[in-house]
């Protein structure tokens, strides 16, 4: 992986800004004649995506890990646990397109949905 892990990287030093797009780069990879992943999905989003890509993802990931933090208790356990058990399994694998990996990123802020929701109806029930 290591050999995967540097090729990808000088392709992405050619394309650093934009990367390669998205899903080009099993088709010019150049350690092997197949299509090939780069097994960290990090790297891949780097590489397909560049710099804007791995940026917007990295808020998207910083917003779900401060909404997670911001959760009650019970709630905000969960989500955190989530985010680490994200944080971990995409340095090894190619998740991306998997729904469950995105619906683990999605759940903190799901579940700040739910907690605002019910805090509505709450205070809707004391006005009444």
């Amino acid at each position: 992986r290591i050999y995967i892990w540097q090729d990808a990287l000088l392709k992405w030093r050619q394309n650093w800004l934009f990367g390669v797009g998205y899903n080009n780069y099993r088709w010019m990879n150049s350690i092997y004649s197949t299509n090939f992943v780069t097994h960290n999905d990090y790297i891949r989003i780097l590489v397909e995506l560049g710099l804007t890509g791995i940026g917007m993802f990295a808020c998207y990931f910083a917003n779900a890990v401060k909404t997670g933090r911001c959760l009650k208790l019970k709630h905000g356990k969960l989500a955190i646990s989530l985010l680490a058990v994200d944080l971990i399994f995409v340095l090894f694998h190619n998740n991306i397109a998997n729904f469950i990996w995105w619906w683990m990123l999605a759940m903190p802020l799901y579940l700040k949905r739910i907690e605002d929701t019910d805090q509505d109806i709450e205070e809707d029930a004391i006005y009444q």
